[in-house]
């Protein structure tokens, strides 16, 4: 009887022994286990993160390249275009390359432009319609929305971001002027409003 119960002892120890090994041994490659997981992801977040790049790099390129297709003259010339209403923008609307403007901008644009182009034509229509025509804070107003496609053009063809502020000051030669200021203070918030309330449509 003693002999069986030391030989019961001893399987129970062995078995004991056994199941500790094998929990220590468990325990011991478990972070091991939780990095190899922890690095599986990364390297997922980086693969996703990567095509995102690639894809990002490729559609930049491709913009580069379209733009590279366009010549330079053809490029100032659409730029210059759209600065000359700023002296007289009452003009615009009877401008006989007024249609050739935009339909250059609307081909040679990126979607931000051909929506302010949109815009202003829709702010065209307006006042058209309007009994006795422009008021002189319609006029400002105009001379920024088309101050405003100049800059996003820039943009499109440069990547150089400018300030509508500047462009008119280069085109205005009384804009120091307080009331004119003003007025052109008034003209851009306007523009602004006008931009804003279009992009919510």
């Amino acid at each position: 009887m003693e002999t069986l119960n030391i030989i019961v002892q001893l399987i129970v120890g062995a078995v004991l022994a056994g199941i500790y090994f094998m929990v220590k041994n468990a325990l011991s490659e478990l972070p091991k286990r939780i990095h190899n997981k922890n690095m599986e992801e990364l390297k997922h977040i980086y693969e996703l993160e990567t095509e995102k790049e690639r894809y990002g790099n490729s559609k930049n390129l491709q913009v580069e390249n379209y733009f590279r297709q366009i010549s330079g003259s053809e490029i100032e010339k659409v730029f210059s275009e759209w600065l000359e209403p700023l002296v007289d923008p009452k003009s615009f609307t009877e401008k006989e390359n007024m249609n050739d403007m935009i339909k250059k901008a609307i081909m040679y644009g990126s979607r931000e432009t051909v929506e302010k182009v949109a815009t202003l034509q829709q702010f065209n229509f307006e006042n058209q319609n309007k009994s006795g025509g422009m008021t002189e804070i319609d006029t400002y107003t105009m001379m920024y929305l088309i101050a405003f496609i100049a800059v996003q053009l820039k943009k499109d063809f440069t990547g150089y971001s400018l300030n509508p502020d500047d462009i008119i000051k280069c085109k205005i030669k009384d804009y120091y002027k307080a009331d004119i200021k003003e007025k052109f203070r008034l003209g851009r918030e306007n523009a602004e409003k006008i931009f804003a309330e279009s992009h919510k449509e």
